[in-house]
């Protein structure tokens, strides 16, 4: 996906042929958003995903799913001039496909 580069079987990401430092739930992240390319990922999907969701705190579990993509979007977008982390307000987050 553009310079981006997600290898499922090894846990590894690359861009631009440098590999990404990830935690184990930012690979998550990324392999859910990299799986479901073309659709907006609700926050409610994210947490399910993660397997981390209290429906009684949800406010509390989508300010956590917020600062979980921000610290992705640090290690994926942070250094590179193309952001290929999108979010749309209210809706969720989407990995931008190339040439978009």
């Amino acid at each position: 996906m553009a310079d981006l580069e997600v290898d499922l079987a090894q846990h590894q990401a690359t861009r631009e042929g440098k590999p990404i430092d990830l935690t184990a739930r930012d690979f998550l992240l990324l392999s859910l958003l990299v799986e479901r390319s073309g659709e907006v990922v609700s926050k409610i999907q994210i947490a399910e995903r993660i397997g981390k969701i209290d429906y009684e705190k949800l406010p509390m579990t989508i300010k956590t799913i917020d600062a979980y993509m921000a610290q992705l979007r640090i290690r994926v977008d942070g250094p590179f001039e193309k952001k290929l982390i999108q979010s749309i307000q209210g809706m969720g987050y989407f990995i931008r496909t190339p040439g978009k």
